[in-house]
């Protein structure tokens, strides 16, 4: 700063040059004299320099600070006659700094010319002037120097100032470089204020999830006048209302160059919510200017600097209803039932976090569940939220009504009309809340929740007829036909979908052996192991098993085939077993043939004759068969009488192998005339009959009579011969005679 020797009373600013903090250029005093000197701010005034630049011969642009309330000041662009260093102008010459709406500043005005000044009204202007003083932050001399001359472009004095003609070129004074650094940062520090000044607002607002009990707050910083977030600052975030912080740490941070969005919150009630925040470190949006007056007029104003403020802004109120989340769980009351049976389902409603009262009561907000049946389908399918379903296959709807957690049963008015899985599905439908549907949000169970799937499982019907067919000679088999129906058509594609189990492929038949003299009744084969294994495909239709595939084992002696036929089920269709005790699934194998002959043991049959029985067997006979023949007498021409055996031959053991067998020889009674029956019964190993003689069979009686000597008329015949001739004629002489088995 420069002053002449001989100082005039009227001061002129340094608004000669521009306006500088203290002047650069006074009026000739009443000597005369032009020649500046150099001083500094008296000391005696209470002021001293800051950051700033000297240049030329004592003079100054930068921060001046109050040292007794050690607050900084700049130039307020106002010079007025007075400044710092004129001695009328004490610390007591200056008022504290309050926010102003105006400011008078004052242009370049040349030597020997009127000073031409104006009102700075402008709000947009004085917020920038705010901003560059506020957010001087520590700077270095260059920084101090440019700040003040960001302030006089601001306010429009800045052409022709000191920084502009130095920028220029038409200045010349030591330290000019460090003024034209200055000038160029000035009008970045400008750009700067135009884009991040006041007046502030907020883009504080509050966005409500779906559901409307959580949401997020957007646009958490400070936006400038000209929309531009203010970064770098500390803010609190609160909330006024029923709602609350998901995160609490969220409430508080740095804002950012661009919005910060996405900060959670949960609704706590019903009411209204109102978003506050509060930022520290903001720039006001009006200067804070220190007026000077002293009694030889107003002194020069000065902006106090590095002055910032806690901003607050808040965002629309929006109300809010607190609701709850009822969550209904359900199974069918059965998994599987019967055509025409009642479809059930079990309902449980519970409420994510907690079930709600109506408003100023204790009483729970009712909730109506709807459940919906659909079906019948042919298979289950893949659980899922979006299912393809018509209404058609809509079967019908219950409500279930829950004044709060509970679990309750659906009535059983809608039936299962035919075979197929049938699903359950819980609605709750705002539509159907009546007035309570505002604290209510809707939940939906998925289709074809596993849980909410049953089924009428079809039921297969096998018809089956069983027949035993020889196959050559020595062997023969039990053919079965088989009609099977009740298959879902399409049994066999599924391949099982969760608990549910894919297509059982094949139908078991298996053939028993049921022994003679065991108690065939139902269960009997359950102990027993089958013969033989066959399996045909479980599908509706007619099949054919071979008798190769189902042999006869003629060793097992006397009994009966059982066959039966299995399908052990699976998810879609019931298991199914034939009868034990099936008399069309039976067959009793059919032995070979035997006969029998009683001979004698001479031509000569005669009371006293030795007789036997010739046993003969065709065919197939269990393996350890073997034949008993008993002999028995009654008077002849009376009936035969087979009661008690006169006689029982050695047992044959034959072993089932087909041939001739003859018994050993009984000697009759020489004394009387008696008929002899022979009885054959051949048996199996077991002891089972395989076939039994007829009492007074004619190839198995002899009728043998006493003979006595006569003379008879000659004639040319033996009496004797004649008698034998007629006994052996009645007692059917030694023909072979085809005899039935009895069984």
């Amino acid at each position: 700063m420069g002053i002449k020797s001989a100082l005039s009373l009227a001061v002129i600013g340094l608004l000669a040059l521009g306006p500088l903090t203290l002047p650069i250029s006074f009026a000739d005093d009443e000597a005369g004299s032009t020649d500046p000197i150099a001083f500094g701010p008296r000391s005696v005034s209470g002021w001293e320099y800051g950051a700033g630049i000297h240049f030329d011969t004592g003079y100054f642009s930068g921060v001046m600070s109050d040292k007794s309330s050690g607050i900084d000041y700049l130039c307020a662009a106002d010079g007025q006659n007075l400044a710092l260093v004129t001695a009328p102008v004490t610390s007591g010459s200056m008022k504290a700094a309050r926010q102003v709406d105006s400011l008078v500043v004052s242009a370049y005005t040349p030597k020997g010319s009127t000073s031409s000044s104006h009102t700075l009204s402008d709000g947009t202007a004085l917020a920038q002037i705010a901003y560059v003083a506020s957010t001087i932050g520590s700077p270095s001399n260059t920084e101090a120097a440019a700040r003040e001359a960001a302030i006089a472009r601001i306010a429009g004095v800045y052409e022709g100032s000191v920084w502009d003609r130095a920028a220029k070129g038409t200045f010349s004074a030591a330290n000019t470089d460090a003024l034209v650094a200055a000038a160029t940062r000035s009008a970045e520090l400008q750009a700067e204020a135009k884009q991040l000044a006041g007046p502030y607002s907020a883009g504080l607002k509050i966005v409500l999830d779906a559901g409307g009990q959580t949401g997020s707050l957007e646009g958490v910083g400070v936006v400038s006048a000209a929309g531009k977030w203010l970064s770098g600052r500390h803010y609190t975030l609160t909330l006024e209302g029923p709602a609350e912080l998901i995160d609490a740490s969220a409430g508080e941070g740095t804002t950012a160059a661009t919005s910060i969005d996405g900060v959670r919150f949960r609704v706590t009630g019903t009411g209204e919510i109102t978003a506050h925040i509060r930022v520290d470190g903001v720039p006001d949006s009006r200067p804070w200017v220190s007026e000077g007056t002293s009694n030889l007029g107003a002194a020069q104003n000065l902006v106090q600097v590095g002055r910032t403020a806690k901003w607050n802004g808040e965002s629309q109120p929006e109300p809010v209803v607190m609701t709850f989340q009822p969550v209904v769980s359900t199974h069918v009351k059965a998994e599987a039932i019967e055509a025409g049976e009642p479809l059930v389902d079990v309902v449980e409603a519970s409420a994510r976090g907690t079930w709600l009262a109506i408003p100023d009561s204790e009483v729970p907000v009712p909730v109506v569940v709807r459940i919906d049946v659909y079906g019948p389908f042919s298979v289950p399918r893949e659980e899922s939220t979006v299912a393809k379903v018509t209404e058609d296959e809509r079967l019908g709807s219950y409500s279930v009504t829950f004044n709060g957690p509970g679990v309750k049963e659906t009535d059983a008015t809608i039936l299962a009309p035919s075979e197929g899985f049938y699903m359950f599905r819980a609605v709750v439908d705002l539509k159907e809340q009546g007035t309570f549907a505002q604290f209510i949000r809707p939940f939906e169970s998925p289709f074809f929740e596993a849980s909410e799937t049953n089924v009428v499982q079809w039921r297969p019907e096998i018809i089956t007829s069983a027949v035993e067919v020889s196959i050559d000679e020595a062997v023969s088999g039990v053919r079965d036909e088989l009609t099977v129906s009740g298959f879902p058509s399409d049994h066999g594609d599924f391949p099982g979908l969760g608990s549910w189990s894919g297509d059982h492929g094949v139908i078991d038949h298996y053939l028993y052996f049921i022994p003679e003299g065991t108690d065939h009744v139902e269960g009997v084969t359950a102990q027993i192991e089958p013969l033989a294994h066959v399996q045909t495909p479980a599908r509706n239709g007619e099949y054919v098993i071979e008798p190769e595939e189902f042999p006869i084992d003629w060793d097992l002696g006397m009994g009966t085939y059982q066959v039966v036929s299995e399908f052990v089920g699976d998810s879609r269709v019931a298991a199914v077993r034939t009868s034990d005790i099936d008399p069309k699934e039976q067959v009793h194998p059919t032995f070979g043939e035997v006969r029998t002959v009683a001979f004698s043991e001479t031509k000569d049959v005669k009371a006293g004759a030795r007789i036997g029985d010739t046993v003969i067997l065709t065919g197939n006979f269990p393996a350890g068969s073997y034949t008993e023949v008993d002999l028995f007498a009654w008077p002849v021409g009376s009936s035969p009488t087979c009661e008690n055996p006169i006689w029982t031959a050695k047992r044959i053991e034959h072993g089932g192998n087909a041939g001739e067998y003859s018994t050993e020889l009984f000697t009759t009674d020489k004394n009387k005339d008696l008929t002899y029956g022979f009885v054959e019964r051949t048996y199996d190993a077991g002891g089972n009959p395989i076939s039994i003689g007829t009492c007074g069979e004619s190839s198995e009686t002899l009728v043998i009579k006493v003979v006595h000597a006569e003379k008879l008329p000659r004639t040319g015949a033996s009496m004797v011969g004649l008698a034998l001739v007629v006994t052996s004629l009645l007692a059917g002489g030694t023909f072979l005679v085809r005899k039935p088995r009895q069984r």
